[in-house]
């Protein structure tokens, strides 16, 4: 999917993806037994599995690509991890910003922008990119 094209589908459903993985039941409740039964172990599996790799690796600055709503980045910076989160997705990042200072947390930086074509200048020793390939074209 061309980046203009992830950037208006994410600004407009940012809030209902911040309900969806909060466990809120915005889609009705047939769609939120789905959720429930069948996607939610697995997204709770990778999401322990990438903390687990995170921490095995001592990583203290992490870099993540399509921060979305913030639910790695505020999981790693209550860890004691500098993250960045980026996307391309304004209402995603104002989601994570919002959903950080719900944590009391202020050491965060969220950008948004492509990480494709961002001109970073710290060097990162982890980075994540959950769910990110399903929306880059292919090349």
């Amino acid at each position: 999917m061309e980046t203009n094209k992830v950037e208006k589908y994410f600004d407009l459903m940012a809030q209902s993806f911040d309900d969806y993985y909060s466990g809120e039941k915005a889609r009705g409740f047939i769609a939120y037994l789905g959720h429930v039964i069948f996607r939610m172990p697995g997204l709770r599996r990778r999401y322990l599995a990438t903390m687990q790799l995170i921490e095995k690796s001592g990583s203290k600055t992490v870099l993540d690509v399509g921060c979305g709503n913030g639910i790695y980045s505020i999981s790693l910076l209550k860890k004691g991890a500098k993250v960045t989160g980026i996307d391309v997705s304004q209402a995603m990042i104002d989601l994570s910003i919002k959903n950080t200072n719900k944590e009391n947390i202020d050491n965060y930086q969220f950008i948004k922008g492509d990480f494709l074509a961002y001109p970073f200048r710290e060097k990162f020793d982890a980075i994540i990119a959950i769910g990110v390939f399903d929306y880059l074209a292919p090349q």
